[in-house]
């Protein structure tokens, strides 16, 4: 078998180097398109593209939305820097370079769908696109939502029913019960439509939402005699009454506790009671008052 020479051996050596190189220059280890999930109306957001390539081997930066390219930074060319019309807002130069992108004047046409798209020249072009992150543009509530039910106080075993009706907003907002700070099941609440949708699932103008409660009133919901009811209006869906929101609004009410109170005596049971043991007297007040003991019961 015949040995590899030297020359043979140095060869596979500097293949094995540029392999090498090429493996660990030409690859882009983070590449992230850091925005919010949601921006207000005329308000203004910045798209980062967060990335591990250092700048002397960067070649190209690109943000999109869509198929739609927004903005170019090209190294070595002049102007460095290329804008097209973004459909919904305007880009501030002057907040705007090879990392990030500044848009103001947000309208609804703004939303969407954007990802920003790296390019290497070292040691060859090697493009990646980051994830894609959306964004939805919200005209928020301009008021707490309102909570109205049929009466103050309750009983035990009454049912208790009551409206959440919130301000307008695009999108309409989520609504979620809570009883004394705790989230309530959802299969003891009720959403009303508002009517506004269209067929394909997105609204054409600020909206209403409503949701009902309706719970069987029971001793656990009661501290110190009250219940306190809390309607959160958010956007995006609640998560806890803790958590960040582009869009929070609540309202809370009390509802107090009555005891049930038990008819008097007649008049006959109060004559046999002076007369009668007590063993009598509260089986004679059963026969007389049974149909309205049961009736009590069974509200």
């Amino acid at each position: 078998m015949r040995k590899k020479s030297a020359s043979t051996f140095k060869l596979q050596g500097v293949w094995f180097l540029l392999i090498f190189f090429r493996g660990v220059v030409g690859n882009i280890d983070r590449l992230e398109l850091i925005m919010p999930r949601y921006a207000l109306k005329g308000g203004e957001v910045t798209l980062k593209c967060d990335h591990s390539v250092r700048l002397e081997h960067l070649h190209k930066v690109e943000w999109r939305k869509g198929e739609d390219k927004l903005f170019r930074y090209v190294k070595g060319r002049q102007p460095p820097f290329l804008t097209w019309e973004i459909p919904g807002a305007h880009l501030n130069s002057n907040k705007s370079s090879e990392t990030q992108i500044h848009l103001t004047n947000l309208t609804f046409a703004a939303g969407g769908s954007y990802y920003c798209v790296v390019s290497m020249e070292t040691p060859s072009i090697f493009t990646k696109d980051s994830d894609i992150k959306d964004l939805t543009i919200i005209d928020p509530q301009s008021d707490d939502p309102q909570i109205t039910f049929r009466k103050d106080t309750y009983s035990i075993g009454e049912v208790l029913e009551a409206n959440c009706t919130t301000s307008p907003s695009k999108p309409p907002p989520h609504i979620t019960w809570l009883i004394n700070d705790e989230k309530v099941q959802e299969s003891l609440t009720k959403p009303f439509s508002n009517g506004v949708m269209h067929g394909h699932g997105h609204f054409m103008m600020k909206a209403i939402s409503i949701k009902q409660l309706s719970i069987e009133v029971a001793t656990r919901h009661f501290k110190h005699e009250k219940m306190k009811l809390t309607c959160m209006a958010t956007i995006p869906a609640y998560v806890n009454k803790d958590s960040d929101y582009a869009d929070v609004r609540k309202a809370t009410a009390e509802i107090d506790y009555i005891a049930a109170i038990l008819p008097a005596l007649p008049a006959s049971v109060e004559a046999a009671s002076s007369a009668r043991s007590p063993e009598v007297c509260m089986l004679f007040y059963l026969l007389q008052s049974g149909p309205l003991l049961i009736g009590l019961l069974s509200m």
